[in-house]
């Protein structure tokens, strides 16, 4: 229809994914299957992450990537409330901006277009290690001082 126009084919290879992942829906059907079963269409991926690791590695990794996210953004809004210093409150919130930015884009693409794990070490690296990372250099509610 007219959706499936406007999203580049994206909403088919969505549907396709769904049809897909009833099939095998707790265990997945393997990672980087997805490749096989979209390439007859002209695609590697469903162009979108959550259903593309859903489609791979099943429901637990599905929801565990969406609680990850989660926690992340959580803490990365617990972390801008709380610390005093301009420059890290402007760091935390361009960290803010960036997950969002993130879990958004991962709706309408698979950003990594390579194997599933990837996408999950960079949710987990990105998010957790830059943001307390950056909470040893200026501890959540103690001011810095040059």
């Amino acid at each position: 229809g007219n959706w499936d126009i406007l999203s580049s084919g994206r909403v088919f290879l969505w549907q396709k994914s769904y049809e897909w992942i009833q099939e095998k829906p707790l265990q997945g059907m393997g990672l980087g299957t997805s490749t096989v079963y979209f390439l007859p269409y002209g695609q590697t991926n469903p162009h979108n992450e959550y259903l593309h690791l859903w489609l791979e590695a099943g429901i637990l990794p599905g929801i565990a990537m969406l609680v990850i996210g989660f926690i992340v953004l959580v803490e990365s809004v617990r972390s801008i409330k709380y610390t005093k210093h301009t420059h890290f409150k402007e760091m935390r919130y361009c960290i803010f901006l960036t997950c969002v930015s993130w879990f958004i884009l991962s709706l309408i693409s698979s950003l990594w277009m390579t194997d599933i794990t990837y996408a999950l070490h960079r949710v987990v690296w990105w998010g957790f290690v830059v943001n307390y990372s950056s909470e040893k250099i200026a501890p959540v509610g103690e001011d810095f001082h040059l």
